[in-house]
């Protein structure tokens, strides 16, 4: 049985869109959290982002709910409870 991966494996191993920014939503169903993200956080960065921003939604399995990977030319995480100015700036740099 091979080891979860970690968020610094995802973040190498994962693909960058040509273009825009990808989102890697990483969630728990039940977790508060999660839901802010699904409710407030992810909507308002579309309507910010449109077409540059995709988003890929997976269950956590043992990465902490919810663990975003940000992937465009720059490559971040956030873990936790994330608002929408926690992201503004990463996608900002990598959307030019």
């Amino acid at each position: 049985v091979e080891e979860a991966a970690t968020i610094e494996d995802l973040l190498r191993s994962e693909t960058s869109p040509a273009d825009g920014v990808r989102l890697v939503v990483f969630e728990l169903a039940g977790c508060r959290h999660c839901q802010a993200l699904e409710d407030t956080v992810l909507p308002a960065l579309a309507r910010e982002l449109g077409e540059r921003l995709s988003v890929e939604r997976r269950p956590a399995g043992k990465l902490p709910a919810p663990t975003v990977l940000v992937l465009g030319p720059e490559r971040a995480a956030l873990v936790g409870a994330s608002t929408v100015d926690d992201f503004r700036g990463l996608l900002r740099a990598n959307s030019r």
